[in-house]
């Protein structure tokens, strides 16, 4: 049986001492599981209606980013590993090539069937020196951490253990010193319009596939390890929120993920991703609002780029 951690939700209306009453269940008798069973219920039910009595704005349950990669992320947390499973063939009729322009039909938050793509090229580098600070965003504090004062690579990557959220904490089982390089991608994106277009994801991710083209099950991104795996650390071209910070301060998260095109414009950009050297045999670029190469809900990855070994 797989262990899943308790949401805040379930910590605010149940609390941890619930559970071990829970936990004592299976080593009672029937009659007693019963009662007891019920008797959890109505408190948890009592508990619930007391947190949110005379409860006023904002619910310490509310989170302000309503991005919906950003919720897609912490539902995952939740759902077994099965219903997850990344062991599926990347489609043939997706990948495309360098140089290739592409487009996309339906793919939430890139698609606009007025937007085309092309991914230019590509460079490895051992060091971010000399590119312009502002185009890490607020990746610019971890990016620091993971260089030296002359902006070549050098982090310790950590291997952590999860906890369950109840009974166990996440620990650090190991430090390993990574070999590293900075992918530096150049993209072009065309709005074929004459109107602007805005709101829209220009950045793809990036990750490993196997030999035969499949998915791994497991640790399946070849970005630095941690909440931004597999995402771009850099884009040079200005989000919404660069361009006018004062107008999105409330959803700063979003926006600052979040693209406008000008109508009839055709516009060259950069991504970086900091990757595991060790792993760029079968590195591809890919585009899915899910953050999985692989089919989650009615979206696939669309649009796979092949990058070759550095």
């Amino acid at each position: 049986m797989e262990n899943l951690p308790l949401t805040e939700f379930d910590l605010a209306t149940s609390g941890t001492y619930m559970q071990m009453i829970k936990a004592y269940i299976p080593f009672i008798d029937l009659k007693e599981q019963r009662l007891i069973s019920i008797a959890i219920r109505i408190a948890e039910l009592i508990q619930t209606i007391n947190f949110f009595k005379n409860m006023s704005e904002p619910s310490p349950l509310f989170r302000a980013n309503h991005d919906r990669e950003h919720i897609i992320k912490e539902i995952r947390r939740f759902c077994p590993g099965k219903d997850f499973d990344t062991k599926k063939l990347t489609s043939d009729e997706n990948f495309v090539d360098i140089g290739q322009p592409f487009s996309f039909d339906t793919l939430y938050g890139y698609n606009d069937n007025a937007l085309e793509y092309t991914v230019e090229s590509y460079t490895t580098m051992d060091s971010v020196a000399g590119l312009d600070e502002s185009g890490f965003g607020f990746n610019l504090d971890t990016i620091k951490r993971l260089t030296n004062e002359d902006g070549k690579l050098a982090y310790q990557q950590q291997t952590i253990e999860r906890g369950d959220g109840s009974n166990t904490i996440s620990k650090v089982t190991d430090t390993s010193t990574v070999n590293s390089k900075f992918v530096y991608v150049t993209m072009k994106v065309k709005n074929t319009s004459d109107t602007d277009i805005s709101e829209i994801k220009i950045e793809p991710q990036i990750c490993c596939v196997n030999n035969d083209d499949t998915i791994p099950s497991r640790s399946y991104y070849a970005s630095y390890k941690g909440s931004i795996e597999g995402y771009s650390l850099y884009c040079d071209y200005p989000t919404m929120y660069d361009e006018n910070p004062d107008a999105y301060a409330n959803n700063r998260n979003f926006y600052a993920q979040r693209y406008t095109i000008p109508a009839g414009a055709e516009i060259e950009y950069h991504v970086g991703f900091i990757v595991d050297a060790d792993n760029m045999d079968n590195m591809v670029l890919f585009f899915n609002p899910f953050g999985t190469l692989g089919e989650s809900g009615n979206q696939k990855a669309k649009a796979v780029i092949k990058l070759n070994r550095f």
